[in-house]
């Protein structure tokens, strides 16, 4: 009776910005991603795609794909020799279904890698997924928060929190649009017991910012900015000019106070988010840089305007899709430059098969990969070259002065 594998087609994951990628006859196939699978880490996925390959470079590069599996899975080391083999990668696979897509995706990824902003009508989490992420609120802001695997056994230990900002896909008051699909990624097991961490998943109605930012929003502001930023504005613009619509500051307040319920290392918490939620990284470090230890921000920037000065020596790792909107990409490089000049603690990695659904990779990412066109670069001497983005995140603790 023959073992049934993990096939690259049971597994959810888009390859490059198209959602294709080369079949071993040549031919092309779709592999749509859909928001509501659970996602595996993405070397746990592509390395299968080569395992018929032949030529030196593809060689290399499957076997870059097995080190980078047994990084992030080490139990998928049967034999316990320290290597991953072909077989005891796929018999992973086929023993962790939780890594097969949950159902068929509806839609193929647009040619360009564009797509809707940051997954705006798609679904976000499974609801075992879900279930994991207890529903609060605190002060009017509904959250999602999940506890370290290890909690109950461990009262004495103090443990990381991440701030997960979602993207404009995740606006509302439902507290559940507000769990992406890195809350996925962070709910895998695995992770879970290599970083043991709270996630605190919030909810806004709009660009995440407090309200005395309304101030840097009037008029005659805005007809000062460069013209890139007044069309990224243009569509906020009456979010961004009500200070109602505000809601950052009751988050940072929702972080000491569950500081003071739970045992949190409060020199290790960290931020991170995509689109809409990358640009609220840059706002939140930028309005409390003394408060976190590390941000991975996922197309997403910082204005021209915005003091940096505070931020200079807190690491950041960015990251950036090549083919996402010319404006983006734009603001993107622009950003890094500036960062670059200052002398920031800034990794900045741009996909090149990548486009606005560079968050998909990046909360997975293990490092520069021809399969996903990624290269890393450095605005200084001070950043930690790590490449796996969690180890690198959960490494980071915060100076207290």
């Amino acid at each position: 009776m023959k073992t049934k594998m993990a096939a690259i087609g049971d597994v959810g994951f888009r390859f490059g910005s198209s959602g294709r990628m080369p079949a071993p006859s040549g031919k092309r196939f779709s592999i749509g991603l859909s928001y509501l699978q659970s996602l595996p880490c993405v070397v746990a996925i592509v390395f299968c795609a080569g395992l018929a390959s032949s030529s030196p470079a593809q060689a290399a590069d499957k076997q870059q794909k097995l080190e980078s599996l047994l990084r992030r899975f080490p139990g998928a080391d049967a034999n316990k020799d320290g290597k991953l083999s072909e077989d005891e990668a796929k018999a992973y696979l086929a023993a962790h279904p939780e890594l097969r897509r949950n159902r068929q995706s509806d839609a193929k990824g647009k040619a360009d890698g564009k797509g809707k902003a940051d997954g705006e009508g798609e679904a976000t989490v499974g609801a075992a997924v879900l279930e994991l992420y207890e529903a609060r609120e605190f002060k009017g802001v509904k959250y999602r928060l999940l506890k370290p695997i290890d909690l109950a056994k461990n009262p004495d230990q103090k443990y990381p929190m991440i701030l997960s900002l979602h993207g404009a896909g995740g606006t509302g008051n439902d507290n559940v649009r507000n769990l992406r699909e890195w809350n996925t990624t962070l709910a895998q097991e695995e992770l879970r017991r290599k970083h043991p961490c709270f996630v605190v998943a919030p909810q806004s109605i709009g660009p995440w910012r407090t309200p005395d930012m309304a101030v840097n929003y009037t008029d005659e502001k805005i007809a000062k900015m460069p013209k890139e930023w007044q069309e990224v504005i243009a569509p906020r613009l009456s979010h961004m000019q009500n200070p109602k619509g505000g809601n950052l500051d009751r988050v940072f307040n929702l972080l000491d106070e569950l500081a003071k319920e739970f045992p949190i290392d409060t020199n290790r918490v960290y931020v991170l988010g995509h689109s809409m939620g990358g640009f609220g990284t840059w706002t939140a470090v930028t309005q409390e840089p003394d408060r976190f230890a590390a941000a991975i921000a996922s197309a997403g920037w910082i204005g021209p305007w915005v003091d940096v000065t505070r931020i200079k020596d807190l690491p950041m790792w960015a990251f950036q899709g090549a083919k996402d909107k010319e404006i983006q990409v734009s603001m993107g490089n622009a950003t890094f430059g500036r960062m670059e000049q200052l002398g920031h603690n800034l990794k900045f990695t741009e996909m090149a098969n990548r486009g606005h659904n560079v968050g998909e990779a990046a909360f997975m990412y293990t490092g520069d990969s021809p399969v996903e066109g990624g290269v890393t670069k450095y605005a200084s001497v001070k950043c930690d070259k790590t490449a796996d983005v969690w180890d690198w995140l959960f490494s980071k603790k915060r100076e207290t002065k």
